[in-house]
């Protein structure tokens, strides 16, 4: 299940450091929080909160995604498509593409869903006819 009252001040946190974030900064932010490691729910709803309160920043994405590989927590094609697909619903087809460069180097495999929600973040943009 997802703790949302430890997810908020881990973001809030998170979000009021610089942009972009240091990933010694995320680190020390979320292993204190997630001592234990994110369930794949919190993993979901902390990459999605801070792709969302960011406004879709790259840079503060990536770190979050770092400390994920770095510490062997879950990350799959699931919170890939999560992530894409926010972008998709907000038209933030950069950032959507971005994504879609760096998971595979992140050992996430693309599933056809998630190349679809970029290709809907394109449209959506104006940049898909």
């Amino acid at each position: 299940t997802v703790d949302e009252a430890a997810i908020s001040p881990v973001l809030q946190k998170l979000l009021r450091s610089s942009i972009p974030l240091r990933l010694d900064d995320v680190f020390v932010t979320l292993d204190g929080a997630f001592p234990q490691g994110p369930g794949p729910g919190t993993s979901t709803r902390i990459l999605s909160g801070l792709a969302q309160e960011s406004g879709f920043d790259i840079t503060v994405l990536l770190p979050a995604l770092t400390w994920h590989q770095v510490n062997k927590y879950d990350l799959n094609c699931y919170h890939a498509s999560a992530l894409i697909n926010l972008c998709a619903k907000n038209a933030v087809w950069t950032t959507a593409l971005q994504l879609v460069d760096v998971m595979p180097r992140n050992k996430v495999e693309l599933d056809t869903v998630a190349i679809n929600a970029a290709i809907s973040a394109c449209e959506k943009g104006g940049k898909w006819a």
